[in-house]
């Protein structure tokens, strides 16, 4: 484990009042302070519980195609991955969740959507029409821009 990690495992178990410890599996603490990078080709970060497949797959590619976007920029990440998020090119986030999550500051800037989950929307009238008002909206005020 580096410094930085141990200094921030001390830091993390003083909080917790714990003055003693031991460090078992000590790579998944190191996966969990990873950030996670984006390539440069990503414009929109696709956020849900689960990653798009089928039917879902189906109705994301009709909605990117509604924005100007292909498969190839969009990244999924589930939301507990959120705050591991580094730098980044992004346009558009779509939070595709029962709950909009706080959006780390990263994120700040951007264009974003919040939608049920993929597999609520691709079955929910009302939900698309929502979905597209709020990509309407967004394009529009990139326009007058």
């Amino acid at each position: 484990m580096s410094q930085q990690q141990s200094a921030a495992a001390r830091y993390f178990l003083q909080q917790m009042d714990l003055p003693v410890w031991q460090l078992r599996n000590s790579h998944v603490f190191a996966q969990a302070s990873t950030a996670i990078t984006l390539p440069e080709t990503a414009q929109l970060l696709l956020v849900s519980e689960t990653q798009p497949q089928g039917e879902t797959l189906v109705l994301v590619e009709k909605i990117l195609s509604t924005m100007k976007l292909k498969a190839e920029q969009v990244v999924w990440m589930a939301p507990e991955s959120l705050r591991q998020l580094s730098a980044h090119q992004l346009t558009w986030c779509w939070c595709a969740l029962e709950h909009m999550p706080a959006l780390p500051a990263s994120l700040e800037g951007i264009k974003a959507l919040h939608s049920c989950t993929l597999q609520r929307l691709s079955t929910d009238d009302s939900a698309k029409r929502q979905l597209w008002q709020q990509i309407k909206q967004q394009l529009t005020q990139t326009q007058q821009q």
